[in-house]
């Protein structure tokens, strides 16, 4: 499945840990948008530290892909 732009956006900001309702207001969609796209990576009625560590690694694994991506992209300037 591939994201649109704007569903990346929404992605990255709950990642990054926003509310529904944070998310609504910083992309202007509407709160049901947002919860239709984010309910799929919910975790209500489980434990909230899973939710947590979840989203702690999702954005984990976004900064190391960036940072690699970044590196080597300087290198291949250097050569």
């Amino acid at each position: 499945m591939s994201l649109t732009p704007r569903e990346a956006e929404v992605m990255d900001l709950w990642d990054a840990g926003c509310t529904v309702e944070e998310i609504a207001i910083a992309t202007g969609k509407s709160q049901a948008g947002v919860a239709a796209l984010t309910s799929t990576y919910s975790f209500e009625g489980r434990d909230i530290t899973h939710e947590a560590a979840v989203r702690k690694g999702s954005a984990d694994l976004a900064a190391a892909l960036t940072d690699f991506f970044a590196q080597n992209a300087n290198c291949s300037e250097a050569g």
